[in-house]
């Protein structure tokens, strides 16, 4: 599924219906397949990012906030999971580390280092 965004707005089509939210602060979006739903980087200021996950009629799911001593980064895909965090970790001095996003549970995996 192609997603578009301008403007803090995301657009898609649904079974020939092209659907749109408005999600205030909007850095990016990725179309989970595995896990059919969109995940959506919103980043209200640097301390406060959070994961915000769309069913793919628009509806809000889940938000996952950011943990504590973590900056999320980007979306993507990482080691075989097609839904995935980068992070900057406080782990012994800041590092890239990856996670997968469990859309369901609202949970973060944590898959290793990032290179």
């Amino acid at each position: 599924m192609k997603l578009q965004i301008s403007e803090n707005q995301l657009s898609w089509t649904l079974g020939g219906t092209p659907l749109s939210i408005h999600i205030e602060n909007l850095d990016q979006a990725i179309f989970s397949e595995n896990q059919n739903v969109i995940a959506a980087l919103v980043c209200e200021n640097p301390n406060s990012q959070k994961i915000r996950i769309y069913e793919l009629n628009g509806k809000v799911r889940l938000e996952i906030d950011q943990p504590e001593d973590h900056c999320f980064n980007y979306l993507g895909s990482n080691r075989g999971k097609d839904l995935a965090v980068m992070s900057k970790v406080k782990k012994f001095g800041w590092h890239d580390w990856w996670y997968s996003i469990n859309a369901k549970e609202g949970l973060l995996e944590e898959l290793g280092e990032g290179r």
